[in-house]
């Protein structure tokens, strides 16, 4: 492959990578669509050196209608400027591949590429990204270094004739092959390690900001999560039950920092809801101000708490990585204690249902640590921790037994008959029956023809008798308000599937489940589901991650976690394990001297007491040092005649080096004449090509010419010897030669 080629191969990889990087960030078909056949037809021209697909006016004409474009996707696509920067680039880049090239051309395709990367790193949190970056930068540093070259060649070919004389064009470019070699790789390749150390040790020390300073609200590119809004239609859980997008991945471990493993019953809880009007839950909470909780101190809950009490619970903390989804809602297992996340300085807390929600919309990749009371995960927080002991008053009493208006009296019936209220069944068992009714007389579906004429919990529970948790969810709380048992409906996620790589639990929108809440006296709030376990688990069991999904989950949100969510907590903890190391080291150092020190002074006791150097301990101990000193001053010896010679040979070349240079300072001389007279060398054009070039324009001088440069060649590289005479017959025939006359060739 000749040089020119192997610099278009090169330019057009780094584009592409650049707009894959791009393209990869928003995962539009479209996109990824043309980047693909752009890739192809480019990739295959490129490879037949035909450059002639568009011309210089189509580039101008496809510019202009990308402008127009990026301003018709601001205002009414994805009202984002950076996607629509995003997208005029990817244009722009395309056309430019499928145009004839110059080097400033070249130049052109590297910093559009550039800007594509830099776009792409606002825009993705993806973690082959990563994958396209680090390939990026190879191709991307390989691609300027021989572009540089290029246009060195090329300002080699063209030579500085006298006035009036023809510019001459050389027959023969410079050969590369011996510059562009495996150790001009090697090389490229030692850069890029030691620039990405250096990026990496900065990475790992800049001071991180509390906040981005350039916010990017991804719109379009945001998955939207059903069903965690403060009204929520019934049915709209449903939408996410067939998504398999992930939504978070959590951490729990124990109060003594041990991993959680295998809990397969974890109930997620995001809202709760209290109101509904026969087609649609609101968080509705009369009376209630959210009032928000500082985030960033852990010790949040030690002022709830007694120091007995909270040695007594067993709380677990939950490390949670949850996607941009466009919703407020925080998630946490049941108990919540406390909460702490950098990115948000408070968060709005509802100190009667324990649930979080944040000010603004989630539209980045939030990471945050929750505390929660795993004591009994049955029940939310006991009922010394809760405000007013968790009593409820008459107001909020009767918002939490509120029913429908116009709701059927079948309704009614049916849940005296599950529960008559004349037995002498506890409160709990009577509740307790209800969800026992719907779990073994109802089927799971998520295929649903709802008869909108109907009321949708009256068409469930008389109808169809199938459906989703929020079928079930929605009907249990209706059920046991009519026993005048006070009941929310809760929705959240249940389970998750373990990662055993990263020892988390991948919770996807699939997880999705709604479940209930009621109030039994002396208990408090207490946790219902009435959802027959056999649906969730088939459901669930069809998007088992395998070994590579494992490994691909694992990637990305170890990526997340520690690259695209780096911030001052993690750095400080970071350089606080460097700091310990270096501790560890400086006192394993110091024992190590202190050894050596203890070792030699018992050593000189041995040999200076001669009783005991006539024993057996004190001739093996003289023979041991005997050795040792043998052993370091034969080495010491050995470096120091290595070490000898190696002066002595870098002191002989350097001043046969030295006898060279001063031995062809004639041609120094020659090439300076030249230069008086109209003839300038250039960077990469070799001695006897420059002659050659002279000699179009000045034949009467050619042998004296030839004779001088065979001579320097002689002697800059054969190393040969030139004497004072042959020294100074040179020198008078460069003086000549100022004097010479120059002729045009016959």
């Amino acid at each position: 492959m000749n040089f020119d080629r192997r610099l278009r191969r090169v330019t057009f990889l780094a584009a592409v990578l650049g707009m894959l990087a791009l393209g990869l960030g928003e995962m539009h078909p479209v996109y990824l669509s043309l980047i693909a056949v752009v890739a192809a037809v480019g990739w295959f021209r490129e490879d037949r050196e035909e450059h002639s697909l568009l011309g210089p006016f189509s580039l101008n004409l496809i510019i202009l209608l990308s402008v127009a474009y990026a301003a018709v996707d601001y205002l009414w696509i994805s009202e984002s400027w950076i996607l629509s920067l995003a997208h005029f680039l990817l244009i722009v880049q395309m056309a430019k591949l499928l145009l004839p090239k110059t080097d400033r051309d070249y130049a052109q395709v590297y910093l559009i590429s550039l800007m594509n990367v830099a776009v792409a790193a606002i825009v993705t949190v993806n973690v082959f990204f990563a994958i396209t970056f680090v390939l990026y930068s190879c191709t991307a540093l390989l691609g300027l270094v021989l572009l540089h070259f290029h246009r060195e060649v090329d300002g080699s070919r063209t030579m500085y004739l006298p006035a009036g004389s023809e510019a001459v064009r050389p027959t023969l470019s410079p050969d590369m092959r011996g510059v562009v070699s495996k150790r001009f790789y090697r090389m490229i390749l030692t850069v890029m390690l030691v620039a990405w150390l250096c990026n990496g040790a900065f990475f790992l020390v800049a001071p991180r900001l509390q906040s981005g300073f350039l916010r990017f609200n991804p719109g379009s590119l945001l998955m939207r999560l059903s069903g965690f809004s403060e009204n929520v239609r019934l049915g709209e859980i449903g939408r996410v039950l067939r998504d398999e997008s992930p939504v978070m991945h959590v951490q729990l471990r124990d109060k003594d920092g041990n991993t959680l493993s295998g809990q397969h019953d974890l109930y997620w809880r995001g809202l709760t809801y209290q109101h509904y009007d026969g087609r649609e839950w609101q968080a509705v909470d009369p009376g209630l101000k959210q009032t928000p909780m500082r985030t960033r101190n852990f010790p949040y809950f030690v002022d709830m708490l007694t120091s007995n009490r909270l040695d007594q619970i067993q709380w677990v903390e939950q490390s949670v990585i949850l996607e941009p989804m466009g919703a407020q809602t925080l998630f946490a297992l049941p108990g919540l204690l406390s909460m702490r996340c950098p990115a948000l300085p408070t968060v709005n807390r509802n100190s009667m249902d324990e649930t979080y929600r944040t000010a603004i919309q989630l539209t980045q990749v939030m990471r945050y640590t929750a505390f929660s009371d795993f004591s009994d995960p049955a029940h939310g927080l006991p009922s010394d921790l809760l405000p007013n002991k968790g009593l409820l008053t008459q107001e909020r009493r009767e918002a939490y037994l509120q029913l429908p208006t116009g709701l059927s009296p079948r309704v009614k019936d049916l849940a005296r008959q599950i529960a008559p209220p004349g037995d002498n069944a506890s409160l709990h068992e009577r509740v307790r029956r209800i969800q026992e009714y719907l779990r073994s007389n109802f089927a799971y579906s998520l295929d649903l023809k709802p008869n909108p004429d109907v009321e949708p919990v009256e068409d469930f529970l008389f109808s169809r008798k199938s459906g989703h948790c929020e079928y079930f969810a929605s009907s249990m709380v209706i059920l046991v308000r009519c026993l005048n048992v006070p009941a929310r409906l809760v929705s959240g996620f249940h389970g998750g599937e373990w990662n055993d790589l990263g020892e988390w639990y991948l919770v996807r929108q699939s997880d999705a489940h709604a479940w209930v809440e009621a109030y039994i006296e002396g208990e408090g709030w207490t946790r219902f589901d009435p959802t027959p376990a056999g649906g969730r688990d088939r459901a669930a069991a069809t998007l088992a991650l395998g070994s590579v999904g494992r490994w691909l989950d694992y990637l990305r949100t170890t990526w997340i976690n520690h690259v695209v969510q780096y911030d001052a907590e993690q750095q400080s903890a970071i350089l606080q394990h460097t700091r310990n190391a270096s501790l560890r080291l400086r006192f394993a150092m110091a024992d190590t001297l202190a050894f050596v020190v203890r070792s030699a002074k018992a050593t000189f006791r041995v040999l200076t007491d001669v009783k005991r150097l006539t024993t057996t301990e004190g001739m093996l101990t003289a023979a041991g040092v005997l050795l040792v000193s043998t052993g370091f001053v034969l080495s010491m010896r050995w470096l120091l005649i290595k070490l000898g010679r190696r002066l002595r040979g870098a002191f002989v070349e350097r001043r046969a080096r030295r006898l060279r240079l001063a031995n062809v300072a004639f041609y120094r001389e020659l090439e300076r004449m030249l230069k008086r007279r109209g003839f300038e060398r250039g960077a990469g054009t070799t001695p006897r090509e420059f002659i050659r070039f002279v000699a179009t324009s000045w034949p009467d001088v050619r042998p004296a010419l030839e004779e001088l440069t065979n001579v320097f060649y002689d002697v800059r590289f054969g190393r040969a010897p030139l004497d004072p005479d042959q020294e100074r017959r040179l020198r008078a025939m460069i003086a000549s030669l100022r004097s010479a006359p120059i002729s045009p060739p016959a």
